[in-house]
Parts: C-alpha cells; sequence; structure tokens
C-alpha cells in the first residue's frame, strides 16, 4: 500500500506467514515463514518463486542482487548457508557444517557470511 493506506494489494499466499523481508532497492519481497516453504516475488506480488523453507530468515546483498537464508531439513543443524539470485533462481549452497547452528545470514563486502562468521 502506498504511505498513506491506499492502494492495498493482496499478495499471493506463498504457503506461510511469516517474517516479510523487502530488498534494498524496494523490488523483492521475501518472506520467511518459519514452517515449510519461504517464497520471494516482485513487489507487485508476481513471479513467486518458493523453496522448502529455511530456518534462519532472509537477507538480501546490500545491491538487492542476491540473497543468502540458512537452511537444513527439518530444522535440523546442519549449518548449511545458501545464496541466489534475487529472484530464487541459481541457488548455490556455499557453506555447511554439521552440527552448527547459524542464524541470520550477513552481507559483508558483497559476501554472504553467518553471525558466527
Amino acid at each position: 500500500m502506498r504511505p498513506d493506506g491506499s492502494h492495498l494489494q493482496v499478495l499471493q499466499d506463498c504457503g506461510g506467514i511469516g517474517d516479510p523481508v523487502w530488498s534494498p532497492n524496494s523490488s523483492w519481497i521475501a518472506i520467511y515463514s518459519g514452517d515449510s516453504v519461504d517464497c520471494v516475488m516482485h513487489r507487485d506480488g508476481t513471479e513467486a518463486r518458493t523453496w522448502s523453507a529455511s530456518w534462519s530468515g532472509i537477507t538480501f546483498s546490500p545491491n538487492s542482487a542476491r540473497l543468502a537464508y540458512v537452511g537444513g531439513l527439518s530444522h535440523s543443524p546442519n549449518g548449511a548457508l545458501y545464496i541466489a539470485n534475487a529472484d530464487g533462481s541459481e541457488t548455490i549452497q556455499v557453506l555447511n557444517v554439521q552440527r552448527l547452528y547459524f542464524y541470520q545470514p550477513l552481507w559483508r563486502g558483497g559476501t554472504a557470511e553467518t553471525e558466527s562468521g
């Protein structure tokens, strides 16, 4: 919606309700469901893409070109850090540490890291 509350638009249901995250340039909205599925879409709700839920939340790179999240099957302590294009495509796993919980990914100098480094 606009700042004055007009033009309310209901976005596509991505399979869970959670914490929406805006990209720095306001082009994308990512939704961390904390349940079964996370998603990212254009700010108008179009072209939604989903993936198996992370358990950390989602962060966008400073230039809004990429996103990062920490995943693990069934919220297990498998610290797998993933990076994808802002639209959720071309996901790659960049780190996997067994029995270590990672939380919110951080971006430093264009590189995704976790709070524990």
